[in-house]
């Protein structure tokens, strides 16, 4: 492994002394008659097909030398994809330590803890601490992500279509951005520029008709001002 890498500043999360998974079928525990309700786990927010592997978020630890960071932008987007969908894969968990320590989804348990979620589905895993460490990068490593533009593009326009909401609208266009879909920065009022022959190059055009030549000269020596490249026309 690389050293010099810095501490990571994240905090584990308070945690009991063992992790315990939702008792499923026989073993789950029965009601007693006339026993509230709200003793249930609230597992609404995690896919049917992943209730099994439910456990206590405050049974986990994040990972304490985590080579990702994750901003606050990035926590919120993750949050509003939970809100949306929900928990669709579960968390990869070193469960060896004690407590357990997350190696794979540490941004997804943190948007979790900020949505107020006290269970989490995880895999767990029983490894030593170096090979520990290389899952963790491993798991990062071999999700680096090769577009293709043209599908990408398809897919965004079909995305286009849709509400998505404010936090998850940002997320599409900065990946748009990012592979260049899109300019990151416009022009604010560049005008086209001209070729040599003063015809227009390709670009957005305005054609403002005026009511005589003197209102023509004027707005054009306003517009002139204002950085704007301005051409007369006479019909």
């Amino acid at each position: 492994m690389l050293s010099g890498m810095g501490k990571s500043k994240q905090k584990l999360t308070p945690v009991p002394t063992r992790s315990r998974a939702v008792p499923q079928g026989k073993d789950r525990p029965q009601a007693a008659p006339g026993a509230q309700s709200a003793a249930a786990p609230d597992l609404s927010h995690i896919h049917p097909s992943l209730h099994a592997l439910a456990v206590r978020t405050a049974d986990l630890a994040f990972l304490a030398d985590n080579p990702l960071d994750h901003d606050d932008r990035e926590i919120e987007e993750m949050r509003a994809v939970l809100q949306a969908r929900g928990q669709l894969l579960p968390i990869v968990v070193n469960r060896r330590p004690t407590p357990p320590v997350v190696l794979g989804g540490n941004k997804r348990l943190r948007a979790m803890l900020a949505e107020g979620h006290e269970w989490a589905a995880v895999v767990n895993v029983d490894l030593a601490d170096d090979d520990a460490a290389a899952l963790a990068v491993e798991l990062n490593a071999t999700q680096g992500v090769l577009w293709n533009k043209d599908r990408l593009l398809k897919a965004l326009n079909r995305v286009g279509k849709l509400t998505l909401g404010e936090v998850r609208d940002r997320l599409m266009t900065r990946l748009a951005e990012a592979q260049k879909l899109i300019p990151k920065d416009p022009p604010a009022s560049q005008p086209p520029a001209a070729d040599q022959t003063g015809e227009l190059s390709a670009g957005f055009r305005v054609l403002i008709e005026c009511a005589d030549e003197a209102a023509q000269l004027e707005l054009i020596e306003r517009l002139s001002g204002e950085g704007l490249t301005c051409r007369a026309l006479t019909s």
